[in-house]
């Protein structure tokens, strides 16, 4: 007999280095998954994406959204958000090695408004590409506790990490090191890895906003940059280097000052 939910079973639970909590306007609040990490799990099933599964774009296109308005909140005549919006076909090894799809959908807004003005999302195809890839592997199970919203329990999410400890444990104890560790010294060590890729990234992070900040003219650019990268700036963890990041801008903004009254 068949198991049709031995792929799901397999790849539902998430590890919770890949996961993180996340609040937008208006008071939602959800859990966002790395992508990347779904495509790890993905190719340990069915092998590097590309060859044995992958995503076809079958068709996108940009359309009309809400208008946009002025700084008086006044409807500026034919202009409307533009969505970019992208239609996928997710291939992948299906039961008895038959090839099967799955089609979703992913959509980002490239040109809106913010509380500076417009903008423009020149990432916008990237993201609606990913979007829709997320979705269409949650179909298939992928991370399927987040979308079953498992993590919004916290008991589910305590037992998460305590089984990945637990994991990480066993593994390092089978492994050729003959030096048994115990499962906190484990977990310590890999506290340690995770807080130095963390580190890393913010610190590019850091070295990209100064490069942004340094091509910036004008404060009306300044403020949409400044809008743009709120969420990553509240997402960093290290007080030091929000506070750099924020000195950068602060810096910049009084040279334009400083220039325009010259």
């Amino acid at each position: 007999m068949t198991d049709n939910l031995k792929l799901w079973n397999a790849v539902e639970q998430t590890h919770p280095k890949y996961v993180k909590s996340f609040k937008r306007g208006g008071g939602f609040s959800g859990t966002a998954i790395n992508p990347a990490y779904l495509v790890k799990v993905a190719t340990q099933h069915w092998g590097p994406m590309g060859d044995h599964w992958g995503v076809t774009v079958l068709d996108e296109k940009y359309v009309p959204g809400a208008p946009l308005v002025d700084k008086d909140k006044k409807i500026i005549p034919g202009a409307f958000e533009q969505i970019h919006v992208v239609r996928i076909q997710l291939w992948h090894p299906g039961q008895d090695g038959v090839r099967a799809t799955v089609e979703s959908f992913g959509q980002t807004t490239f040109v809106g408004m913010n509380k500076y003005g417009p903008f423009t999302d020149e990432e916008a195809p990237k993201k609606s590409l990913t979007d829709a890839t997320t979705k269409a592997l949650s179909m298939l199970g992928f991370s399927a506790d987040i979308f079953l919203g498992m993590w919004d329990d916290s008991k589910y999410v305590n037992d998460r990490k305590e089984a990945v400890k637990r994991d990480a444990a066993k593994q390092q104890q089978s492994g050729s090191d003959t030096t048994v560790k115990t499962p906190e010294e484990t977990v310590q060590e890999a506290v340690q890895t995770i807080d130095a890729e963390v580190k890393d990234r913010w610190q590019i992070w850091e070295k990209n906003m100064g490069e942004m900040v340094a091509g910036i003219s004008s404060d009306e650019d300044l403020m949409t940059l400044k809008e743009n990268v709120r969420k990553e700036f509240e997402e960093c963890p290290d007080k030091e280097t929000r506070k750099r990041v924020a000195m950068i801008f602060a810096n910049k903004g009084a040279e334009i000052a400083e220039r325009a009254d010259a």
